[in-house]
């Protein structure tokens, strides 16, 4: 480890529809590395042990005819039910924060390159605020977009009417996210606008962000 390279963690945070993933791919593209928490869930929900335990407490209708869990009839499931998707998160969970813990250790230790951007590891991961991996942040980003364009976003993902609204009511408000952030990327604009927004903010980073030792 070299004396003074700058390790950051950033959590990356935003209503849905906000376009989290887009910014945290435009981290990566500057040198960042990513923890892709969906990613991670995809991975536990097709070990086999899984996929039993999500046909056990849920039915088999939640599984495709291929075997593997249908995540939109999982989510149609557990996004009416709070029980339901306190059930779901008990099962994959706890491996997916391992995970990504793991992932923070190697960082921290310095696995992750030299100085500069490819020293932050930007955190996308859902309902990240409040959660056991909240203390792990060293820094957050809120993502900003108006509600009339979230809600065309997520139209375009095929959601349904009011399903923006059923999902954050099991999420963090909106304004103790945007409260915790040091920073806010407008990503209302162009994709040019948001990428010179995050470049700034890891040049920031990289000159005041906290020092490994």
């Amino acid at each position: 480890m070299v004396q003074g390279v700058v390790l950051v963690v950033l959590g990356i945070l935003g209503g849905i529809g906000s376009g989290k993933s887009a910014i945290a791919g435009l981290f990566t593209e500057a040198g960042a590395e990513l923890v892709d928490a969906d990613r991670l869930a995809r991975e536990v929900l097709g070990k086999p042990e899984a996929r039993a335990r999500v046909a056990a407490a849920f039915g088999p209708d939640v599984l495709g005819p291929d075997g593997q869990v249908d995540r939109k009839a999982l989510a149609d499931r557990v996004f009416t039910d709070p029980k339901a998707l306190e059930a779901l998160n008990a099962i994959v969970h706890p491996e997916v924060r391992e995970r990504i813990r793991e992932r923070i250790l190697l960082h921290r230790r310095g696995r992750d390159g030299g100085a500069g951007p490819g020293s932050v590891l930007v955190l996308d991961v859902p309902l990240l605020a409040g959660s056991p991996l909240q203390a792990e942040c060293d820094g957050w980003v809120y993502v900003e977009a108006p509600a009339a364009l979230r809600q065309a976003r997520i139209r375009a993902r095929g959601w349904a009417q009011g399903e923006m609204e059923r999902r954050e009511v099991f999420q963090a408000p909106l304004e103790r996210k945007k409260e915790l952030a040091q920073w806010i990327v407008d990503n209302s604009g162009t994709l040019e606008d948001s990428r010179a927004q995050v470049r700034r903010i890891l040049g920031e980073i990289a000159g005041t962000g906290p020092t490994a030792h």
